[in-house]
């Protein structure tokens, strides 16, 4: 058995776990996106969540709010 490991992905300040963005996210929306390397600094910040990197997407915020509405 094979584990995956993913980094943590973080839109507009929400976090998300365990979720497939590929399929909700147009590259159009996306305003910025930064990728982080797992470090202990980011693991001190967002705890063992972060432990394989993150990725932090900003959005414009109609679409944003169109997929917090189906993610809840």
């Amino acid at each position: 058995m094979s584990y995956v490991k993913e980094p943590l992905i973080i839109i507009n300040q929400f976090p998300l776990k365990n979720y497939n963005i590929t399929g909700d996210i147009l590259l159009r929306d996306i305003e910025e996106i930064y990728l982080w390397k797992p470090s202990d600094t980011l693991s001190a910040v967002y705890g063992s969540l972060a432990k394989y990197g993150l990725i932090n997407i900003k959005m414009e915020k109609k679409r944003w709010r169109k997929i917090k509405k189906e993610i809840r």
